[in-house]
């Protein structure tokens, strides 16, 4: 999961960064986590905005986005309110680009 709390340019190369790392790790991964070793990893990336407001998008993420490989899975989570006690969070159907 790649988080970022306002625009960021590096956000989907951090999330792609963090894969390369689990992919590398897989056998640590799934042994520490009881998990099967061939489920397939997704990357998450969760945005929001800074002092709680709406997520706020790198200029470069949808087309970084639509680069990624297209057997790679990611999803995309925003999270708006986050500092109030019940913050609202959407998770976007997989593959589906930022506005």
């Amino acid at each position: 999961m790649e988080t970022k709390l306002g625009a960021d340019d590096m956000l989907v190369l951090q999330g792609l960064d963090y894969l390369i790392w689990a992919e590398a790790n897989r056998e640590r991964l799934t042994t520490r986590l009881d998990a099967r070793k061939s489920i397939p990893f997704e990357i998450s990336y969760c945005v929001g905005g800074k002092k709680g407001g709406g997520p706020s998008w790198s200029r470069h993420a949808k087309a970084q986005l639509s680069a990624l490989a297209p057997d790679l899975r990611w999803h995309v989570q925003e999270v708006t309110n986050w500092t109030d006690d019940a913050p609202k969070a959407v998770r976007s159907p997989l593959r589906q680009l930022p506005v």
